[in-house]
């Protein structure tokens, strides 16, 4: 009796862990897979409610047919059934990397057509493309010349030299930038400055004229250095300013903006749009440095006109944090079809950005620096305080990977953003909520592969619907205030079906002067106690997944809580939790790591392991154990102040494997997307699948896969020297070399003949002359003789 006892029990676990994973069945009788690409605009009105016709209005000027640049954004995120889809492969078809994401965003700078293909693969492994052509032209328009040698502004501008009369280039910035308020510019036009040279810019408060002006170009020519745009003029002013005054189909790339002369000369915001006409505004390699505020701030006129296509491409935007009382980001965009891709944001004065986004891609970029009482990234609603609720204008379908935020210890003191007292990390990096009880809507987020590093709070949720939470890494050096990692908020709106699926947590052990009531956590969930009418027939939060993650606390500390849940009868019902992994590096698997209920209110209980699992019935199959971390502290054995050198892919011993459910939201790639098992319906706890080498196999024109991995550099970021690890398995003639953000080649670390094998090399910050390079973002390129490429990004910061 006991042995049939015994294999009843063993089925009816089996069983639970068959049910406790989410089917992987596919698609649902009489669906079919079908990948869709839309590139579209958002629909504007008149004042009287008529729509317009933006291809009317832009004659000649469509989204997926205009002179290079041309930045298009890809929206993916319609293709079907949705909740069956694993994974979205963007080939652009121009020979750059294939990106992964529902949304995308890319930049032709050469005339020809691409034929970009999208492909969604399900829970099957199969798949279904779609294509779209993009048509690129070559400018056809005007080309005025700026050089501050040889310029003059009586001159026309339409030569680089002068030979006779009014024949040759303009001298100043002022020139070239005050010609936007006249008629002179006109579709195609290109407006270029000489490289190497400093141009003064003392006009402000340019308001573009020729309404809606559109289709020209400000850019660089000649070689050298990107063209240094010095800002001279009235302090604290906007250098373009457009209040309901249209600016569309405009570039600006490869110029060096200097907000700032220090002598009393410091620019507000270089280029303002509020909505009304604005479309399809790219900032291409642009720097920006030293403003009062934003590089760019583009917002909505009225609700009928929201500007449409903000794109920053390897841009690098610092330091607004001079002035502490001007509480200043390094950029804000309320609007739609919004890419930034591949920037460096660092040393904000509030915010780093700040948001409203409906529909956009935030993929590759550093953010590092926000004021301690600001974020890295803020994405809240278009709902101003006491609007009523509006769900047709959202916060949604918002792609964010591959991103660092990085927190620090502010040490200013003064001003309303600066209130950390110079001795506490950020209190909150990257914020998914309204910015205060307002009526917003947050929808439809991916938050995927992302590093998030040393904060109070590192991440916040709140008024969102259908918030994916996957292969991040979340790390923090946070030893004095009570934390939590991620926080699903009280809002004006409960939050539903949030899925936290495969992160790696590592928390030094925080607590806050022993008051167990103020203890941090790795995760909380806050009882949504706000009592607003909303649209919505649920009145607190519901659907939050929590899995297969690792939860690992470094230090002793018997009052760290892996998971709170503050509302034992309405909230913790909708909490699932399982597969996960948690450990504390100093401690036993008997401390209480679980709080439910509210602590002041008496309500509280604290739960061991085995009291959650026997009295909750969570996290069932979720263990107590060392997840055996490849480097948990790296090079200089501690958990780093800023960013993070470790290694936290696990060994192959570590009981972390194989424990996670293979689940549809989770069953594709992990954090280097690597290929997840899932041959047995499991999965590796954590970020990392084992095995997991930063890279996928590349595919020759053949079809046959070579092993070609490179490893991101660690430590990153780093100052000022970092390690590289790549891997081949044939000999090959191998190349590995250093770029500049512009492109331009560093160092060539690697340039011979070798043997299959895994190699390290070491980059010491020195370019080929020996000299010590700035800070900034580099990229490194692996090539094998054969052809086959890998690039990855590092962040070199002193």
């Amino acid at each position: 009796m006991q042995n049939e006892d015994s294999i009843m029990n063993y089925v009816k676990q089996i069983f639970i862990v068959f049910l406790s994973c989410f089917c992987l069945s596919g698609i649902a009788k009489g669906q079919e897979l079908t990948a869709i690409i839309i590139v579209d605009d958002a629909q504007w009105f008149t004042n009287s409610g008529d729509s317009i016709d933006l291809d009317e209005r832009f004659p000649g000027a469509s989204l997926t047919r205009w002179y290079a640049p041309l930045p298009v954004f890809f929206q993916g995120w319609k293709s079907s059934p949705r909740d069956a889809i694993v994974d979205y492969q963007w080939d652009f078809g121009d020979g750059s990397p294939v990106f992964h994401g529902f949304n995308a965003g890319h930049v032709y700078e050469t005339a020809g057509n691409y034929i970009v293909t999208l492909t969604v693969i399900d829970t099957l492994n199969q798949s279904d493309t779609e294509t779209i052509n993009i048509e690129v032209l070559e400018r056809e328009g005007k080309i005025y010349y700026v050089d501050s040698d040889l310029g003059d502004d009586s001159y026309d501008g339409l030569s680089q030299t002068h030979t006779s009369g009014t024949n040759g280039p303009w001298k100043t910035a002022d020139k070239a930038f005050s010609e936007m308020a006249s008629d002179l510019y006109e579709p195609g036009d290109q407006i270029l400055f000489n490289r190497g040279q400093t141009f003064d810019l003392t006009v402000s408060e340019i308001i573009p004229g020729a309404w809606p002006a559109w289709g020209y170009m400000f850019g660089a020519y000649g070689n050298g250095s990107r063209p240094i745009i010095q800002y001279r003029g009235e302090n604290n002013t906007i250098i373009i300013h457009q209040y309901s005054i249209g600016l569309a189909h405009v570039s600006f790339v490869d110029l060096d903006l200097r907000m700032d002369d220090y002598t009393g000369h410091r620019a507000g915001v270089f280029f303002f749009a509020q909505g009304g006409g604005t479309r399809n505004i790219l900032f291409l390699r642009v720097s920006a440095l030293d403003a009062y505020s934003d590089l760019f701030t583009v917002g909505i006129y009225l609700e009928s006109e929201i500007s449409t296509g903000t794109f920053a491409v390897n841009c690098s935007i610092t330091n607004t944090y001079i002035d502490p009382e001007n509480n200043s980001t390094l950029f804000a965009v309320w609007g739609s079809r919004v890419a930034l891709l591949n920037n460096y944001f660092d040393l904000s004065g509030n915010h780093i950005g700040y948001t409203a986004i409906n529909k956009g891609v935030i993929a590759g970029n550093t953010y590092s620096r926000p004021a301690f009482g600001r974020t890295a990234l803020r994405i809240c609603g278009f709902s101003e305080e006491g609007d009523d609720w509006n769900t047709e204008l959202t916060s949604n379908n918002v792609q964010i990977s591959d991103n660092y935020f990085h927190g620090w210890i502010d040490p200013e003191t003064e001003g309303r953003a600066h209130n950390g007292g110079g001795t506490r990390f950020n209190y909150l990096l990257v914020q998914l909520a309204p910015n205060g009880p307002w009526n917003q809507i947050i929808e439809d987020i991916t938050f995927e592969r992302n590093i998030i590093t040393n904060g109070e709070g590192l991440m916040s949720i709140g008024a969102a619907e259908n918030i994916t939470v996957r292969n991040n890494i979340l790390i923090s050096d946070n030893a004095g205030k009570p934390s939590y990692f991620i926080d699903i908020v009280n809002a004006n709106k409960p939050s539903k079906n949030i899925i936290i699926i495969g992160n790696t947590f590592v928390s030094r052990n925080a607590q806050y002067s022993g008051n167990i009531y103020e203890m941090s956590g790795l995760i909380r969930i806050e009882n949504n106690a706000t009592q607003v009418a909303h649209p919505f027939n649920y009145t607190n939060h519901e659907d939050i997944y929590i899995r297969n993650n690792i939860f690992y606390s470094y230090g002793t500390n018997n009052f760290t809580r892996f998971l709170y849940i503050d509302n034992i009868d309405e909230v913790l019902p909708q909490v699932e939790s399982d597969h996960n992994l948690f450990f504390v590096s100093e401690g036993s698997d008997d401390g209480a790591f679980f709080q439910i209920g509210d602590a002041p209110g008496g309500t509280a209980q604290y739960l061991t392991l085995e009291q959650w699992q026997n009295q909750q019935e969570q996290d069932n199959f979720s263990i107590f154990g060392d997840p055996q971390f490849i480097d948990l502290l790296g090079a200089d054995s501690a958990l780093s102040a800023y960013g993070y050198d470790a290694d936290l892919k696990i060994m192959a011993g570590s009981p972390a494997r194989n424990i996670g459910c293979l689940d549809r939201q989770n069953a594709y790639f992990d954090f280097n997307k690597y290929k997840r098992h899932g041959s047995d319906q499991s999965v590796d706890a954590g970020a990392y699948e084992y095995g997991s080498t930063t890279g996928i196999a590349v595919k020759p024109e053949n079809g046959v896969p070579v092993n070609l991995f490179l490893s991101q550099n660690y430590p990153n970021p780093f100052n000022p020297i970092t390690n590289i690890e790549y891997q081949i398995s044939n000999a090959e003639f191998v190349t590995l070399k250093i770029f500049d953000i512009l492109g331009r080649e560093v160092v060539t670390l690697v340039n011979e003949n070798k043997p299959a094998g895994t190699y390290t090399v070491q980059w010491n910050g020195r370019n080929m002359q020996g000299q010590q390079v700035g800070s900034g973002i580099y990229y490194y390129q692996m090539q094998t003789g054969d052809g086959h490429v890998s690039v990855k990004k590092m962040l070199l910061l002193k």
